[in-house]
């Protein structure tokens, strides 16, 4: 798992982790030739002999990356005994994760998903001192070896990645720790991870913020299955803190699909950890309004209970909060041009979204 902060560039990734790979994959005896066919550089080993370096994008080096680390993790597993940790076992633990609130709910859910694992996977924990927060990661490693610490760090920065993006910005405070002694040159390490590391610490960890775990979760679990298609290995920066308008449509997304109640303006400024006025001055600022961000993200469910369920309009209205159907049919026209009827009879999908741009 990967996160990479490139300081060279928005587009490619620095020299250092094309180097790391390349020996790394030579380690352990992987074959890279195949996927460096595939990813569109079949000749990247070679010119990097003849020590002529180029510029390579993020996406088109991401495949042969996570070939590496997964190699590499499946084959320290191996060593030390283990059954490798599988894309499955990741699967399950986001559709775990994804019923919490909050960030603290949501590592509170990992940790027990590891636990019930055992030690196949390692212990992760969570405690407090002060105004921070230690989330600690031990993988019961029987040695500490440098390709130990390239899977340890991979996977603290991924999980680095994965919190911001479930809350919508960065994670405030944010400190990293190693176990090991830097084996790795610090600068392959910041090429990881692009935070500054304490090494020869007690725990590998990530310290941040404590008022970070009070920060709501503004993903849904829709939002999470496709981001981790990519994300686990995207080799992108973290974004800067998200819109207020994304992070209002991603909590009334995920009261739609529970079919809990839609949020009020308060109660949703709440869950966004600021005022009423503030929330709907971002929102003013960003050009829409928090009815208007309402009324998109129900229409949005609309079509999809209208494409892909045998709901009655009567029950998808009720679904999506409106206390008559009429009103339902009245607004969805107002937005795509047809009655919900008309849509259902004609549609048959493709293209949908397109009707509320």
């Amino acid at each position: 798992m990967n996160t990479l902060m490139n300081r060279v560039g928005r587009n490619c990734i620095p020299s250092s982790i094309v180097d790391l790979t390349l020996q790394g994959a030579d380690d352990i005896g992987l074959d890279l030739e195949p996927i460096l066919k595939s990813a569109g550089l079949p000749n990247l080993r070679a010119e990097w002999k003849r020590c002529a370096p180029c510029q390579i994008s993020r996406v088109r080096f991401r495949p042969v990356w996570e070939e590496y680390i997964n190699t590499l993790t499946s084959h320290i597993s191996i060593q030390e005994g283990r059954v490798p940790y599988t894309q499955d076992d990741d699967w399950l633990l986001y559709a775990c994760i994804m019923n919490g609130k909050n960030l603290g709910e949501v590592i509170a859910a990992q940790i027990r998903f590891f636990n019930a694992l055992g030690e196949r996977v390692g212990k992760l924990s969570l405690s407090c001192s002060g105004d921070e927060v230690t989330f600690a990661l031990d993988m019961c490693r029987k040695n500490q070896t440098v390709q130990a610490q390239i899977v340890d760090a991979v996977t603290l920065s991924c999980y680095h990645k994965l919190f911001a993006w479930l809350i919508g910005k960065p994670l405030e405070g944010l400190k990293i720790t190693l176990v090991y002694q830097p084996f790795l040159d610090e600068e392959i390490l910041k090429d990881i991870m692009d935070f500054p590391i304490r090494f020869d610490a007690e725990k590998n960890a990530l310290v941040f913020a404590k008022e970070m775990l009070r920060k709501p979760i503004v993903r849904t679990y829709r939002e999470l299955v496709e981001a981790m298609e990519t994300m686990p290995f995207e080799l992108v920066q973290l974004p800067a803190e998200s819109h207020t308008a994304v992070r209002l449509e991603s909590i009334i997304r995920k009261a739609l699909l529970t079919r809990a109640s839609i949020p009020t303006l308060e109660q949703a400024a709440d869950l966004l950890d600021q005022s009423a006025r503030t929330l709907h001055r971002h929102l003013t600022r960003e050009n829409t309004s928090f009815q208007r961000v309402v009324d998109k993200c129900r229409m949005e469910r609309a079509i999809e209970l209208l494409d892909q369920s045998h709901l009655t309009i009567d029950q998808i209205a009720s679904a999506l909060g409106f206390s008559e159907s009429r009103n339902f049919s009245r607004v969805f026209k107002i937005r795509t041009g047809r009655t919900p009827s008309a849509y259902r009879q004609t549609s048959v999908g493709r293209g949908s979204r397109q009707l509320l741009m």
